[in-house]
């Protein structure tokens, strides 16, 4: 069983994808047959690798052009053409032991594709950064993560939720408690506590600059589980860092130009942390989700 890891984030800006490919860059170092796929529409990350000996375009995959980076063991994918169909033979290629690790960067837009690739990943990483809109934003998307799970086992959730106006809610979109509260006792409320009791979405503080922001994935964590209901799990954070912006001038990855750097260090302990971490839904909050 290969490495499955789905990044996503909502907000433009939080540094998903160049978390996402070098997180990928890393896990090739380390010795993993790596595809980083692009599941955004176009070729916009093809740039990051652009700068390095070998990078080339070596054929399609499921009408999606497969890019060679470059770098030892790391292989590009862009869903410019059926993004499922490229996801589906990608699991195959794990299957097949053709790659070790997959790593998945994509923006969440509330699509089918976007949410059944997240949701069916072993190991599901939501990105933000430390302001108030992206978190926000983050509690949002992993509040639609979660009810898309749940609408997979309970018929009749769609509408609940599709109900639900900016006043029924805690803050402005359904959460799982919004669910929950207008569910009340029975068989919805019922498969919203089946899904969070069993379901893990790792978060991710980028672009960190003070120490609180180091600390704010624990209190993501905490808040996102007492007033919302997601399970979340806090799993580290990144620093800002110059040293991202020159090797994107050099268009090479970061852990390429500067492997060394703050922002660097912090991946690498992401990375060791998710190999430790074959399924995050093994994790358990900190906090125990209560029944309302």
């Amino acid at each position: 069983m290969g490495l499955w890891i789905a990044m996503a984030g909502r907000k433009g800006g939080c540094g998903t994808s160049t978390l996402a490919r070098n997180v990928a860059v890393f896990l090739s170092q380390v010795g993993k047959r790596t595809a980083l796929v692009d599941l955004c529409p176009g070729l916009s990350g093809v740039e990051a690798f652009s700068g390095a000996d070998g990078f080339r375009e070596d054929g399609t995959v499921a009408g999606s052009p497969r890019v060679q980076s470059g770098l030892h063991d790391l292989v590009l994918y862009f869903a410019t053409g059926d993004g499922q169909a490229l996801v589906d033979e990608l699991g195959r290629a794990v299957d097949r032991g053709d790659h070790d690790a997959i790593v998945s960067d994509m923006r969440w837009d509330g699509s089918s594709l976007v949410s059944a690739v997240f949701r069916s990943a072993p190991v599901r990483i939501l990105v933000t950064a430390p302001d108030p809109v992206s978190v926000r934003e983050l509690y949002a998307c992993a509040s639609a993560v979660v009810l898309d799970e749940v609408a997979a086992a309970a018929p009749g959730v769609g509408s609940l939720v599709a109900g639900l106006g900016g006043g029924d809610t805690i803050a402005g979109f359904p959460s799982p408690r919004d669910l929950m509260e207008r569910a009340g006792p029975g068989g919805i409320t019922d498969a919203v506590m089946a899904v969070i009791g069993r379901f893990r979405i790792g978060v991710v503080v980028n672009l960190a600059t003070e120490r609180e922001d180091r600390d704010l994935g624990r209190a993501v964590e905490s808040v996102g589980t007492r007033i919302f209901a997601l399970p979340l799990v806090d799993m580290g954070s990144v620093e800002r860092d110059e040293a991202i912006a020159a090797a994107q001038r050099r268009r090479i990855p970061l852990l390429v130009h500067t492997p060394y750097s703050k922002a660097g260090h912090d991946v690498e302990a992401l990375v060791r942390r998710l190999l430790g971490t074959p399924d995050v839904d093994r994790i358990q909050p900190r906090i125990e989700l209560a029944r309302l």
